[in-house]
């Protein structure tokens, strides 16, 4: 998974997009690929079904389904799972650890939206229920 390049700009650019259009909520979704590379070239948004969709965030069950089954329709592979902090670092927070660790080949993005201008985006991966830092670069 720890690929040089991991998401393309065109995929990069829809994640923040989608993101800062959630404010002041939780955005959620998964990054996908269309190949064997591991670059995420596509962006899934999944509505955030949380009963508190400020603070964490929830996959809509329905939207889940349909993404995963779409993502085999296609022969797409699952690269990484996505979700914003709206007032948050980009590190994971406790409701994180909370709620689950992705499998090792899924990574764990975290967009977040501190005080200055720009979006930091951060991934990680999970091993023995820690989520580890690796590095992001645009393809």
């Amino acid at each position: 998974m720890d690929k040089e390049a991991s998401i393309t700009a065109n995929a990069y650019d829809k994640l923040i997009l989608l993101c800062e259009a959630a404010l002041p909520l939780e955005a959620c979704g998964l990054l996908v690929c269309a190949d064997n590379t591991g670059i995420a070239d596509t962006i899934i948004p999944i509505h955030n079904v949380h009963e508190q969709p400020r603070q964490t965030f929830t996959f809509d069950p329905q939207q889940w389904i349909e993404a995963y089954f779409y993502i085999r329709k296609n022969r797409q592979k699952l690269v990484g799972i996505y979700h914003s902090h709206p007032a948050e670092p980009a590190e994971p927070s406790s409701s994180d650890y909370e709620g689950y660790l992705p499998a090792e080949d899924v990574a764990y993005w975290i967009v977040a939206f501190p005080r200055q201008a720009k979006p930091v985006v951060k991934r990680y991966r999970s091993d023995g229920g820690m989520f580890i830092p690796i590095p992001l670069v645009l393809a």
